[in-house]
């Protein structure tokens, strides 16, 4: 069993039944890849029957615990039942998680982090922002903003990003 961009990091044992691990929150969904053993085995990934080898339906991960079954029957009838609980963790979890970050906004596919650089040359630190959008289970950095007119300690004002999901809208 495989899971599509190593979004999950499991490890499978045929001889393992039940599986727990932890993805963050840009993670929304999850693409199983169930080989069987032998051939003329059936495989169902949540109930939707699957070829050997093959990409299952994406899995929706809501915040929170999620179980994903996958069951296996062999050509005689007799199944073998595995399930995967998938914690997705939420914002706070994602937040606390991310070295330098202070603010994070997170609307659909796109995500905005507000975060310090340190380190510059001339010994200050400045304000930034990240903004990251999901393609295929990959966050991809989109574009990086910083503060700056040439002093030392520029910001944005301490607030961080804020999302309006109402107007599509992230102010900084």
């Amino acid at each position: 069993m495989a899971v599509v961009d190593d979004a999950l990091p499991l490890t499978f044992d045929p001889c393992v039944r039940d599986y727990a691990a932890t993805v963050d929150l840009p993670v929304s969904a999850l693409t199983f890849v169930p080989t069987a053993a032998t051939t003329g085995a059936t495989i169902r990934v949540n109930g939707v029957l699957v070829a050997s080898g093959t990409e299952a339906t994406p899995v929706d991960l809501n915040v929170g615990k999620n179980s994903v079954s996958v069951v296996v029957t062999a050509e005689g009838g007799a199944t073998t039942t595995y399930t995967i609980v998938v914690n997705r963790t939420t914002a706070v979890g994602l937040e606390t998680r991310l070295p330098g970050g202070s603010a994070v906004a997170l609307s659909g596919s796109t995500l905005v982090i507000g975060n310090v650089s340190t380190g510059e040359s001339d010994g200050g630190a400045r304000e930034e922002v990240s903004v990251f959008v999901r393609d295929r289970g990959q966050w991809k950095e989109q574009a990086r903003i910083r503060a700056g007119n040439g002093d030392r300690t520029d910001g944005f004002g301490g607030c961080g990003p804020r999302t309006d999901h109402a107007a599509s809208t992230t102010a900084v």
